[in-house]
């Protein structure tokens, strides 16, 4: 579990590479788009609206290599289409980022009273519905079209360093919970398939993006990741062939490979001294804890 570098070098192979990304309009997707663009890659960008104009390093969209696709992610239909074209358009699709994901709406226990009938309101699953269920549809229709392909393909999945925590943002956790159950649950599965199809996760901390309350990640000590630094990551899953299961937690621009530790023993066993602030030394899961209890502190009086 030691923290790796990543490479110009190590992302070259995405050189000509088609790749779809969900949520590409904004933070993470948005820099993952640019990032691969800037690699020669032929970009989906499947999201609501085009990037802002005001949103720095927004791609060209005279870029012959970039297609734009307004989608609702949580539309399968629409979704269908969007897969569809690509592989007629392209030929063929060899990665897939399922990144798009909004912040939290709820917590699930406040009573809410419908206004007409007076009777207790359903939960809001909208959280759910965008960083959950649109994932699953999003992995279906990538292994329904990388299985016919003899290369197979990669699929990344954006989960969070909420996937292990007690965050307070209920629907938001549960949500990237699930990502990574639904990521190491699917592993042996694909590994039955005839072709190779990879399926790997990144966990970053709190990145700049328009989900992200700047203020209370300062209250941590702790700085936020930029778009890029995530960005990179992805590119690093989607253009080494060696890499499945994994998953990737980023912290301040540093890497750190965590899923292989955590699979071996119980999450206690990785349970070290706090670090102090800015420290490079120790394993990437101890940087995670730390990152974990100055979070849950400047989260005790929201």
């Amino acid at each position: 579990m030691s923290r790796f570098e990543i490479k110009d070098e190590d992302l070259a192979g995405l050189k000509d590479k088609v790749v779809l990304v969900t949520g590409g309009s904004s933070g993470i997707g948005l820099g993952t788009v640019n990032i691969l663009l800037s690699l020669g890659a032929r970009v989906t960008n499947v999201d609501l609206s085009l990037p802002k104009s005001s949103e720095p390093g927004e791609p060209s969209p005279i870029d012959s290599r970039l297609t734009f696709e307004p989608c609702n992610v949580c539309d399968w239909q629409a979704l269908r289409g969007v897969f569809a074209r690509a592989v007629e358009r392209e030929g063929r699709i060899d990665a897939v980022f399922a990144n798009a994901g909004v912040g939290a709406r709820t917590r699930f226990i406040d009573d809410e009273i419908d206004a007409v009938d007076g009777e207790l309101k359903a939960p809001d699953l909208s959280c759910v519905e965008t960083n959950l269920l649109s994932v699953i549809s999003t992995v279906k229709l990538a292994v329904h079209h990388m299985r016919k392909q003899k290369t197979g393909g990669s699929i990344v999945l954006t989960a969070s360093v909420s996937s292990w925590s007690r965050f307070k943002a209920v629907d938001y956790t549960t949500s990237k919970h699930a990502v990574l159950g639904l990521m190491r649950s699917l592993i042996p599965h694909l590994e039955e398939l005839p072709v190779p199809i990879r399926l790997n996760s990144l966990a970053p901390n709190w990145t700049k993006s328009g989900i992200v309350n700047e203020e209370m990640v300062s209250l941590t000590g702790l700085a936020l990741n930029t778009p890029e630094h995530v960005a990179r990551s992805a590119a690093l899953l989607m253009s080494d062939n060696n890499r499945n299961g994994e998953v990737i937690f980023i912290d301040g621009g540093k890497y750190w490979e965590i899923e292989e530790a955590l699979g071996g023993a119980g999450v206690g066993s990785f349970v070290g001294p706090s670090l102090p602030a800015g420290s490079d030394q120790g394993s990437g899961w101890d940087r995670y804890l730390e990152f974990s209890r100055r979070m849950n502190l400047a989260l005790k009086g929201l």
